[in-house]
């Protein structure tokens, strides 16, 4: 059950960032696809409110956000024709990120 969760997540997943190449440079846009899929399609959240979005998603109706951006982290990570335009950019910023979040956190806790 569990691994037929991640496989159906990651299709779908995969399936939106191959249709809309937008969603590969913003989590927001790609969680906004997916919730509009699992909700029904278009048509179905003209009619949801906030309110019974919050319900639903609190209910687990919908994908948890993080578990959507693993699943992209990942697919980009093995699928380089799903990269955006800010894969490379951001990659290439990670060790620079690393050293200075471990100088902060050694001037935090070292004093």
């Amino acid at each position: 059950m569990i691994i037929e969760k991640i496989k159906n997540k990651e299709f779908i997943v995969k399936d939106i960032l191959t249709k809309h190449p937008k969603t590969r440079d913003s989590d927001s846009l790609l969680l906004s696809f997916i919730w509009v899929y699992q909700a029904g399609g278009k048509d179905y959240i003209q009619d949801i409110s906030m309110r019974d979005f919050i319900s639903d998603f609190i209910g687990k109706r919908f994908a948890e956000p993080s578990g959507i951006t693993r699943c992209r982290r990942k697919l980009q990570e093995h699928y380089p024709e799903l990269r955006g335009k800010l894969y490379d950019k951001r990659h290439k910023m990670e060790e620079s990120v690393k050293e200075e979040i471990n100088k902060w956190t050694g001037e935090l806790f070292n004093g």
